[in-house]
């Protein structure tokens, strides 16, 4: 048998081995480390489902300002209307912002370090 007759049939059985591996589940491991990693990127990354959880909080916490933004402003109109047709409302929220006393009344003023 000549040199390259050897190698030839050394190499058919070397491809012969690797086609039965392949056959028997010999690409079993790294396919099992491929669905690892997409599933450890599916968990952990940024549109995985740590991402989603942490987009679902910042929309709670969007709606839940929402809400008490729009009932501050609900409460700024009430008052806004009260201080237009309300001359008594408008008398106390003046004298409030303006230190205004009427004539025998004591203002007493406390030092915002003390409340």
């Amino acid at each position: 048998m000549s040199l390259a007759t050897t190698a030839g049939t050394r190499l058919d059985r070397l491809m012969d081995g690797l086609r039965t591996k392949a056959r028997a589940g010999g690409f079993a491991l790294p396919l099992c480390c491929l669905a690892l990693l997409l599933l450890a990127s599916a968990v952990t990354g940024e549109q995985g489902l740590f991402g989603a959880w942490e987009l679902e909080r910042e929309v709670a916490d969007a709606e839940r300002m929402n809400f008490e933004l729009v009932q501050k402003i609900s409460e700024t109109r009430e008052e806004i209307h009260a201080i237009e047709n309300d001359d008594a409302t408008l008398e106390r929220v003046a004298r409030r912002q303006a230190h205004l006393v009427r004539p025998g009344e004591t203002l007493y003023r406390l030092d915002s370090a003390q409340r």
